[in-house]
C-alpha cells in the first residue's frame, strides 16, 4: 500500500500474474502532468496533495474488483478484467474527467494517460503498448489520452527511457 492508500507496484504486479489467460482485460497508465514543476516551485508538500488527490480521483470512477496502483512516483496504473475497447474508453474519459475537476492549493490537476485492451494474451505486450501509449500522450501535448490496439502490428516509435512504470511481469498467467 502506498501513501496514497492505492496498491503499489508489486501488488499490481501480483495483480497481473493473477490474470486469467483466457479472458479481456486492459491496462490503463498514467502519468501526472507538471508534477516536477509543482514540486520545483511549491516544494514537494504541495507535490504529495497533487499525487492524493490524483490518486483519490483515479480511484473514484474506476469499477469495483479493478486494481488501482501508485506505480511510480507520479504514475499510475489501473488492471481491468472483462474490459471491453468501449469500457476502457468510457473509464479513461472518466478518469481525464475527474482528474481534470480536480483542484488542489497550486491549481488544477492534468494527467495523460494511455491504455490499451486484449481480448486474452500476454500482459507484457500490452503493458509495451500502453507505455508506448503514455509517451505518445506526454509527447503531444500531455492532458490526453492514447489508445493502442493489441492487433496493431505497427510499433511506436518509444525509446527505451519511456518504459519507467514496469519491469517485466515475470509471473506466469493462471489458467482456469
Amino acid at each position: 500500500m502506498t501513501s496514497t492508500g492505492l496498491a503499489n507496484r508489486r501488488e499490481f504486479e501480483r495483480a497481473v500474474a493473477r490474470l486469467p489467460v483466457d479472458r479481456p482485460f486492459a491496462f490503463l497508465a498514467a502519468d501526472i502532468d507538471g508534477l516536477k514543476a509543482t514540486n520545483d516551485t511549491f516544494g514537494h508538500a504541495p507535490g504529495d496533495e497533487l499525487i492524493t488527490a490524483v490518486g483519490t480521483a483515479i480511484s473514484s470512477v474506476v469499477r469495483r474488483g479493478d486494481t488501482v496502483a501508485r506505480v511510480g512516483g507520479d504514475e499510475f496504473a489501473v488492471l481491468m478484467l472483462d474490459a471491453s475497447p468501449e469500457t476502457a474508453s468510457r473509464l479513461g474519459q472518466r478518469i481525464q474527467d475527474a482528474v481534470g475537476r480536480t483542484r488542489v492549493a497550486t491549481g488544477a490537476a492534468r494527467l495523460s494517460v494511455g491504455y490499451c485492451t486484449a481480448q486474452a494474451g500476454d500482459p507484457e505486450i500490452v503493458r509495451r503498448m500502453v507505455d508506448g501509449a503514455l509517451y505518445r500522450a506526454k509527447h503531444e501535448g500531455r492532458a490526453r489520452t492514447i489508445v493502442r490496439d493489441v492487433n496493431d502490428a505497427a510499433p511506436l516509435a518509444v525509446p527505451a527511457e519511456a518504459f519507467q512504470w514496469s519491469g517485466r511481469f515475470g509471473a506466469p498467467r493462471v489458467a482456469p
